[in-house]
Parts: structure tokens; sequence; C-alpha cells
């Protein structure tokens, strides 16, 4: 299975749990702009005694405030679906036969279009799949020049790859950090933009 059908398998995985959890997330935030307007409302009341002008910035405060909080909330969802997403996706990797995990970081390596260096794995997968995965890593990319490394790393899944003192990051960890940060731009943007 390509890293592109396995991403975008992940990427569907989340959208189907983003759906939901921001529904959930929608539904309560309705409920705190419902609670502010009502304390909005409140005020008003209140407000009018002290002037027309004073009163319409209290309610744009309030509904600010809201407006913000609702959005924390719907980002703070988002996050962990994804955090859900890639233990879930990891799991599921870190369950297959070795053949096919080892088929899986091939397909990693040949994509970044790395054709040397030292391969690392984490000590639990080093003796499973150190020797298929080099075998795999020839039959995908012939003329290709990959070492088993004796250096272990812990990580949890994927694989790191050494080529002088230049490291290729292909491990899972590395995948979900990457997708944690387009969230996170994409929060800034909808936060402050």
């Amino acid at each position: 299975m390509s890293i592109d059908k396995i991403t975008a398998r992940i990427q569907a995985d989340a959208r189907s749990q983003a759906d939901q959890i921001l529904a959930e997330a929608k539904e309560q935030s309705d409920r705190i702009v419902k609670e502010a307007e009502d304390r909005a409302a409140a005020m008003e009341q209140d407000a009018e005694k002290k002037g027309a002008a004073e009163r319409e910035k209290v309610i744009r405060q309030r509904e600010a405030v809201a407006d913000i909080d609702s959005r924390k909330m719907i980002l703070e969802a988002k996050q962990e679906i994804i955090s859900r997403a890639f233990d879930q996706a990891a799991a599921k990797i870190l369950s297959k036969p070795a053949g096919e995990r080892a088929d899986f970081y091939a397909s990693i390596v040949e994509s970044s279009g790395i054709r040397q260096g030292e391969i690392l794995l984490d000590s639990s997968e080093r003796e499973e799949l150190g020797e298929v995965l080099l075998a795999k890593l020839a039959e995908k990319i012939p003329g290709s020049a990959f070492v088993l490394s004796e250096e272990q790393r812990p990580f949890r899944g994927g694989l790191l790859v050494k080529d002088g003192n230049v490291y290729f990051n292909g491990t899972l960890e590395s995948f979900a950090a990457q997708a944690r940060e387009d969230l996170a731009a994409e929060a800034a943007a909808k936060l402050f933009g």
C-alpha cells in the first residue's frame, strides 16, 4: 500500500471523526454563544442607562469572546481527532505482518528519492524487519546502497535513513507531527485571520 493511499485513508478517517466531533463542538459552541447572547441581553438593559455607545461596545466584546471560545473548542477537537487518528493508524501499521510493514517502509524511502544510507529501525522492529526491508529496498530501488545501521533510536514505527550527517525522518511520529503543523496553520488562520 503506498504512502499516498495510507495518508489518504488516514485523512479520510480523520475527516469522518472530525465531522462528528465538529458537530458536537458546534452544538456546544452554539450553546456558549446562546449563553453569551443571554448575558449580553441582560447587560444590554443595564447599558441602556449608560448610553447606546457603551451598550454596543459591550455586546461586541461579549460576542467576540464567545466566538473565540467557540473557535478554540473546535481547534481542540480537531487536534484530538488527529492524535487519535494517527495513534490508530500507527497501531494498524504496526500490527501488519513484517513483509507488509517492510514494503510500506520501503515505499517511504522510495518516495523520498534517497538511494543510499544506513537504515535505522526501532529496536523492537530491527530483528524482525531488518533483512526483509533491505531486500524490499533493493527490489524497489535498483542500484541502491542501503545497509542496516547498528544505531537504534526509540520511535514507534517507521524508520530513519542516515546518509553521512543527514537524516531522513520517515517515522510514523514525523507524519503525525506534520499533520499537527498543518492543523496549527489552519487554526491560526481561522482564529486570527
